[in-house]
């Protein structure tokens, strides 16, 4: 049978003690909950409000022995998704009984840590945009800037050039390739425009083309 638990005075109790409490109802959802928790999957659609997808790294949210851990590539990619619809990812990486990280998980994490730490800027402090992807493109803004997040196709190879429809770069946007450190060139199309990658790109999970002003038109 449906159980009352009193989630009303619960948390008007719990924001008496501490207000500015954020709170997940995740059992019945409702009018007390200030953001939603998709588990193991992402949405696909920007949802509006709040949210946190919570994916574990392996099979389970707890300590397996010889677990099989997702791809770093798969973790990037689902980062990239989550953030570009206005997410946050919660990944559940299982300690042992020790509380010791597996060393499989250890090295997922400092791959994805790596991939960070160049394109990072694209993924902290970011708001997603319409439209939050376009291909195999992604989007995010950060005050004046848009990031246009490229993922590899499931072959795990890059594209050596894009096509974005959806809105064209004001004169006098620079263009940059994080990692890259240098300029590189868009042209228009009767359509959006084209960006030429450069050849010779180091191997990556995603690439970040990163555009200043972000004016568009």
């Amino acid at each position: 049978p449906t159980q009352d638990i009193k989630m009303d005075e619960i948390a008007a109790m719990a924001r008496r003690h501490q207000p500015g409490l954020i709170m997940a109802d995740r059992c019945v959802g409702g009018v007390n909950e200030n953001f939603v928790t998709p588990e193991q999957e992402i949405p696909e659609q920007p949802l509006g409000i709040p949210w946190e997808s919570c994916i574990t790294l392996g099979n389970k949210w707890k300590y397996v022995p010889d677990d099989v851990y997702k791809l770093a590539g798969q973790v990037v990619k689902m980062l990239v998704e989550t953030v570009a619809k206005g997410g946050n990812l919660l990944l559940g990486v299982g300690p042992s009984p020790l509380g010791e990280i597996p060393a499989g998980v250890e090295n997922r994490l400092r791959e994805v840590g790596a991939w960070l730490k160049v394109n990072g800027e694209a993924i902290y402090s970011t708001r997603p945009i319409a439209p939050f992807q376009e291909g195999s493109v992604r989007f995010t803004k950060k005050d004046n800037i848009i990031y246009a997040i490229i993922l590899p196709d499931e072959n795990g190879n890059m594209p050596d050039k894009i096509s974005i429809t959806s809105f064209t770069p004001v004169e006098g946007s620079q263009l940059e390739l994080l990692g890259y450190g240098r300029d590189i060139k868009y042209r228009r199309l009767s359509e959006g425009f084209e960006v030429c990658l450069p050849e010779g790109l180091p191997d990556s999970y995603a690439t970040v083309v990163k555009f200043v002003p972000a004016g568009f038109f």
